[in-house]
């Protein structure tokens, strides 16, 4: 009967959390929360609907998803960086937008600035750019992404 928690009520939730993420059911948009009894344990089950991500042109990818999810099993999460968790970009790089690539002069120069352009902070147009998705710092972002969710996740819970 024990599994490594005691039986105070909060303990048994540090160790077991239960979500369901549905894509793409219609009529069913939104977010809630159940109540049930599990090994004589009362939990809480989290289910998230969200709509498919519509694929446009050459969009290959999307960050909502991800968004979503972490969301979902830590309430509260943002993927965006807050001053003092630490910005992925290099500070001395300027803001880097869309317009820089409209052009292909100077085109190497210009991958280095793809490190200041963060896809799960909102600067989701390079996603309609297929030849910039090739040679995207994607790890560099995905790892600040990550490691934002898992501490808000450890806060919220308590676990990893």
């Amino acid at each position: 009967n024990d599994a490594g928690a005691g039986d105070d009520q909060k303990d048994w939730n540090r160790y077991l959390s239960f979500q369901c993420l549905l894509v793409g059911v219609e009529g069913r948009i939104g977010y809630k929360q159940y109540q049930f009894t599990f090994l004589g344990k009362e939990f809480q089950a989290a289910e998230k609907v969200i709509p498919a991500v519509a694929k446009s042109g050459n969009k290959v990818a999307s960050t909502d998803y991800f968004h979503h999810v972490g969301q979902m099993m830590a309430p509260g999460f943002s993927s965006v960086a807050f001053e003092g968790q630490g910005a992925v970009f290099d500070e001395d790089l300027p803001g880097v937008g869309e317009d820089i690539y409209q052009s292909d002069d100077q085109f190497l120069t210009k991958l280095e600035l793809l490190k200041a352009v963060d896809i799960y902070q909102g600067q989701d147009w390079i996603l309609e750019k297929s030849s910039l998705l090739d040679v995207y710092p994607w790890h560099r972002h995905q790892k600040a992404f990550i490691e934002r969710f898992r501490k808000t996740y450890q806060q919220k819970r308590g676990r990893l």
